[in-house]
C-alpha cells in the first residue's frame, strides 16, 4: 500500500523488544515487503507500523528505508536495549537518546576522526545524529512515567556499531572517546536513514548489561528490560 500514512514507524531488533508492541497492538493486520513483516494497527487511535528489524546496523538502516518508503511516517522511533558504558548506569536505566554517533565507522588513515562519517564538513571530530528537540521531549516525557525505583531516566548519546560490546577496556574506551552512555547496534543507522530523508526520529535504549565480562548478564536481563522499553515505546506512540 504505497499511499498509506501512519503517525509512528517502529523498530526493534529483536522478539523480546518488539513483544509488547505486539501484543497491544490494535487492529493489527501483516504486511509483507520484500520479505519482511510490517505490523500495522494503532496505538489508542495513533496509527503505527512496526519492523523487529533484526540485530544490525544494515538491518536497521533497510528497514527505515522501507518504513518510510511505504509507510510514510512522521516520526521513527527506535525502541529496544543496550549495554551501559557510564559508570554511573544499573541495569534497568533509561537513556533517550540525544546525540548517536557510529563508534566502528573508522577513516583515520584518511585523517578522520574515529567515528566521523565520509563527507562530514568537520573530518576532526565524530558525526552526531541529533532528533528534534520536541519529538526527544515527548519521548523523555513517555519514559518519565515509568522510571522510579530500579529505573533511572537521562538524555545521552547512544553509540551504534555491529559490535557486541562486552569487555571493560572497550567500554571505557566508547565512553571516553565518544562520551556515549549507551552502546548498541541499530539506533545510528536508523537516524542516519531518516535524517537524510527529512524524517524526524528518537532512539530509547534501556539498559540490560554493563558491557563488561560475559554476555550472562545480558542474556539474564534481555527480555525483562525488552519488555519495559517497549512500554515506554508504545506510550509514546499514544501521545503523538
Amino acid at each position: 500500500m504505497l499511499n498509506k500514512k501512519v503517525k509512528a514507524g517502529v523498530l526493534c531488533a529483536m522478539d523480546s523488544e518488539a513483544s509488547v508492541l505486539l501484543e497491544k497492538l490494535e487492529n493489527h493486520v501483516v504486511e509483507k515487503h520484500g520479505g519482511i513483516d510490517c505490523h500495522c494497527g494503532d496505538f489508542g487511535g495513533t496509527p503505527v507500523a512496526i519492523i523487529r528489524c533484526g540485530i544490525g546496523k544494515v538491518f536497521a538502516a533497510a528497514s527505515t528505508q522501507l518504513l518510510i518508503d511505504f509507510y510514510h511516517p512522521e516520526v521513527i522511533l527506535n525502541s529496544g536495549i543496550g549495554g551501559g558504558l557510564a559508570d554511573d548506569l544499573s541495569i534497568g536505566d533509561i537513556i533517550v537518546g540525544e546525540r548517536l554517533v557510529m563508534h566502528d565507522f573508522d577513516l583515520t588513515p584518511l585523517g578522520y576522526a574515529r567515528g566521523c562519517l565520509a563527507g562530514a564538513a568537520d573530518h576532526g571530530k565524530p558525526t552526531y545524529f541529533q532528533p528534534d528537540k520536541a519529538v526527544l521531549d515527548k519521548l523523555f516525557q513517555a519514559a518519565e512515567k515509568f522510571a522510579g525505583e530500579g529505573h533511572r531516566l537521562r538524555r545521552g548519546c547512544i553509540a551504534s556499531g555491529d559490535i557486541f560490546v562486552s569487555d571493560g577496556e572497550k567500554r571505557r574506551a566508547l565512553n571516553r572517546e565518544f562520551q556515549a552512555d549507551v552502546a548498541e547496534m541499530e539506533g545510528a543507522a536508523v537516524a542516519q536513514v531518516a535524517t537524510a530523508a527529512g524524517v524526524s526520529f528518537v532512539v530509547l535504549r534501556a539498559v540490560s548489561d554493563l558491557a563488561s565480562g560475559s554476555a550472562a548478564t545480558y542474556e539474564s536481563f534481555e527480555h525483562e528490560i525488552g519488555v519495559f522499553s517497549s512500554k515506554i515505546a508504545v506510550e509514546f506512540c499514544r501521545n503523538l
